[in-house]
């Protein structure tokens, strides 16, 4: 990760990403799954949205160059004895900004994979979600 010098100007957070090679290994058995102790049990109850009266955004970023290169995420179903395998996962995402100046400006975000042997690829043409 990278903070670009110009955060300073633009009086917004400016990231520059780039992850290579991240590996996820998860595992799901009865009762739960690896990464139960990370989730809270039972039922959560949903708290309020906070509305944010001022009309400005909380926190103001831009991410360039969102990059996740040759990703791999594998899933033991132990309940089921199955596996599933995600490999060569290449994820990019030229620009997105929490900003309302960079509403308008298009991107074309990009997602490769391998899925239990199958390729898969989607391309796009989007624009910043905003809130209604």
């Amino acid at each position: 990760m990278n903070l670009d010098s110009f955060s300073l100007f633009r009086l917004s957070l400016i990231l520059d990403e780039s992850n290579r090679g991240p590996q996820i290994d998860l595992a799901v058995f009865r009762g739960g799954c690896s990464i139960s102790d990370l989730i809270p049990e039972g039922d959560v109850e949903e708290q309020p949205e906070e509305t944010n009266t001022d009309g400005k955004e909380l926190f103001p970023f831009i991410v360039r160059d969102l990059v996740v290169s040759n990703g791999t995420c594998k899933v033991y179903d132990k309940v089921r004895d199955v596996r599933h395998e995600i490999s060569s996962l290449d994820l990019f995402v030229p620009f997105t900004s929490s900003l309302v100046r960079d509403s308008e400006k298009q991107v074309q975000p990009s997602l490769d994979m391998i899925i239990n042997g199958t390729p898969f690829a989607l391309k796009a043409i989007l624009c910043r979600l905003t809130r209604a």
